[in-house]
């Protein structure tokens, strides 16, 4: 069990939810705690209530819980219920002394049979869905806690929910049926398959170095203030540069826009919040840009009860008179080929209420209606978003067409 809790962690930034609080994550957390305390039977009461969340990981910690408690017949069906929905770690599995007292019980090698069985079935359930979007694009939709495939012609089930995590079957993607992992490709098949939970260490190479166009662009160096690309710099607070086509400007105190010797830019003071945005061809080679080329950034404003955007010109354009207004940032995907995708739509919520704001054409897309929007997608030609409604999460195109099931 110990193994499993760190596994959660090193998923979570795969998945497409990251901004939605895992379903039945607090009731887990309190089932754990009591399992530690040998609480058993407390413990299981917990495990009642996380059940319908559909997670087979916590439901294999419920088999492990029942099994502590001395009720196998519970284990098993909550053991089989774990297989079903993918959990494969047969090493985990043979070794986890949790389940010790089942192991001599007559069930025990259905268990095992059962899995090698959901092995080959998940693997089938990959490749027709490759197979099937190359017939018609499959969208993703989402029923139960679980992701399934829908065709994008007929708006009829392709694949049902089966996949925790899930992504369009464009070039190269990462799929997950459980704890089963796998790299597919939309013309190849299935790279890579894996058993067991990934454990992968992410490294984050600083690709960030002090630069003269940016430490000498500015003569409010002498004012006491300094930058450079790093972000995480001590004074960042105070004082941020930036690098733009025909010079430099900062962003002092969070509050003004100033010039390289340190005067306010077109008057522009007294902000209560500044926001740089650059969303252009240049923007690909940077996390966080810091340099525009092309005059192709924007910057979001706060003030009193107005909200818009400074244009490369320095002038200002008010979206809305809320003050609830604020910016969201766009979930990047590097996977995608289409960088500008990423950094041209933005998610701008008005009032917890969230849409889609096209900086290139300074227009919005989808006026803010949503809980949340989560991705975007550029496929064959069609914009597509991930967005939260009432509790759902579905996909809608740029022309307002939702993928839900019929």
């Amino acid at each position: 069990m110990k193994k499993l809790a760190i596994a959660l962690l090193i998923l979570l930034p795969f998945t497409l939810t990251a901004q939605t609080k895992i379903c039945g994550s607090d009731l887990h957390s309190e089932a754990i705690s009591l399992y530690y305390n040998e609480q058993y039977n407390d413990a299981l009461k917990k495990v009642e209530q996380f059940l319908p969340c559909m997670n087979y990981s916590y439901i294999y910690d419920a088999a492990c819980i029942a099994a502590k408690a001395g009720k196998n017949d519970l284990a098993f069906l909550y053991l089989n219920k774990a297989i079903m929905l993918g959990w494969t770690d047969k090493d985990h599995l043979m070794s986890d002394n949790d389940l010790k007292a089942l192991k001599d019980e007559p069930e025990w090698k259905g268990a095992l049979r059962l899995m090698d069985n959901r092995i080959v079935y998940f693997d089938s359930i990959v490749e027709n869905s490759i197979e099937l979007n190359k017939i018609s694009l499959l969208v993703p939709y989402k029923k139960g806690g679980l992701w399934g495939y829908l065709d994008s012609k007929t708006e009829e089930v392709a694949v049902e929910p089966i996949f925790s995590q899930i992504d369009f079957l464009n070039g190269t993607k990462k799929l997950f049926i459980g704890d089963r992992y796998y790299e597919v490709n939309s013309d190849t098949g299935i790279n890579k398959k894996y058993s067991a939970p990934i454990f992968s260490e992410q490294v984050f190479e600083d690709s960030y170095h002090p630069t003269d166009s940016l430490s000498q662009g500015f003569t409010a160096e002498k004012m006491g203030f300094r930058t450079s690309k790093y972000t995480y710099a001590a004074n960042y607070n105070s004082f941020k540069g930036y690098s733009i086509k025909n010079g430099y400007f900062g962003i002092r105190d969070k509050t003004d826009i100033i010039n390289q010797s340190g005067e306010l830019i077109n008057g522009l003071s007294g902000f209560d919040y500044l926001g740089f945005h650059n969303y252009g061809e240049d923007s690909k080679d940077d996390l966080a840009p810091f340099q525009d080329r092309n005059n192709d950034f924007l910057i979001f404003y706060g003030k009193g009860n107005e909200f818009g955007y400074i244009d490369h010109t320095f002038k200002m354009v008010s979206l809305n008179n809320d003050d609830n207004m604020e910016r969201k940032w766009p979930f990047y995907d590097f996977s995608s080929k289409n960088f500008e995708v990423c950094y041209r739509y933005v998610y701008l919520s008005e009032s917890n209420e969230v849409g889609v704001f096209d900086a290139l054409k300074k227009e919005w897309i989808i006026k803010p209606k949503y809980n949340a929007i989560t991705r975007t997608e550029l496929i064959n030609g069609v914009l597509f978003f991930l967005v939260e409604d009432n509790g759902k999460q579905f996909y809608i195109t740029d022309n307002g067409k939702k993928y839900l099931k019929k």
